[in-house]
């Protein structure tokens, strides 16, 4: 496989006069300095903000990345409205997973909640913790997926959370707790055949968010087996993904915050996955 990383770039300008009858206005430097924000309480903060949208925005292309991605109004599979370019800059983990599981059906163990046809069907209810859903999806994974695949160290479940809370909820319902071990600082991790389930709340953030269509979600429950170094991001630099070049503006009295990187990932073997959607 190739990487063929795409270039995403951004700008975030704003004036000191929309800070004016705010209390921002107490983050911004004093006398005729005002105008200029940078290096300022107010440009601290708002950098701070800028870094952490940068990672969500490494995540949300990354992994949901498509490049034939539209809204559902085109045929696509985001909500109408949604700005497709936020999407369509490459494929991202799950593009590629899909395509992996078209290839090799046997990579694939569907989840019969996700084609329910409205939002509170496709909620996991009572019925559910009793036909133990989640750990039979697990089950099926590992005991379905390549054999190879198996025999990796660092193997472990990439999971919804709201997968991760069913599994949780049919550990308690038969009162079981071997399946969680306790880790630095006292917290506990789910854990399923001794490999860990590791929830990714921020997929489900992203999947409520953007991808609906007004009835039901587009596959809310998602799952993957698999080690991290199957699954790499590729960029030129890891520094890259976190540098911001802020610069004030004494014409325009602007103060603009840039910031770009190459990215791309791939799923490095397509046996070395296998995949709950």
């Amino acid at each position: 496989k190739w990487a063929d990383p795409q270039y995403i770039t951004d700008r975030y300008e704003e004036c000191w006069e929309v800070m004016l009858g705010l209390f921002l206005i107490w983050g911004s430097k004093e006398g005729m300095k005002k105008e200029d924000l940078s290096d300022s309480d107010f440009a601290n903060f708002l950098e701070d903000r800028i870094g952490e949208a940068m990672a969500r925005a490494i995540i949300r292309i990354a992994h949901f990345g498509d490049v034939n991605h539209d809204t559902v109004a085109n045929g696509g599979t985001l909500l109408n409205g949604t700005d497709k370019t936020y999407f369509n800059m490459l494929d991202g983990m799950f593009a590629q997973a899909i395509d992996i599981t078209v290839a090799d059906p046997n990579r694939l163990n569907a989840i019969a909640k996700n084609a329910a046809a409205t939002y509170a069907l496709q909620r996991f209810d009572s019925t559910d913790v009793t036909n133990k859903v989640a750990e039979t999806l697990f089950e099926s994974m590992l005991y379905g997926c390549d054999m190879r695949l198996r025999g990796q160290d660092g193997l472990m479940f990439l999971v919804t959370q709201t997968i991760a809370d069913q599994y949780a909820r049919e550990l308690r319902s038969r009162n079981l707790d071997a399946s969680y071990i306790r880790i630095e600082g006292g917290y506990k991790a789910l854990m399923f055949e001794g490999i860990p389930v590791v929830p990714i709340s921020i997929w489900d953030d992203f999947i409520q968010t953007y991808f609906k269509n007004g009835t039901k979600f587009f596959n809310p429950h998602r799952a993957l087996l698999v080690t991290k170094d199957n699954i790499p991001l590729l960029t030129e630099n890891e520094a890259s993904l976190s540098e911001l070049a802020p610069n004030y503006d004494a014409y325009q009295k602007k103060y603009f915050v840039d910031f770009g990187f190459m990215l791309d990932m791939k799923i490095l073997e397509d046996y070395l996955i296998q995949v709950g959607i």
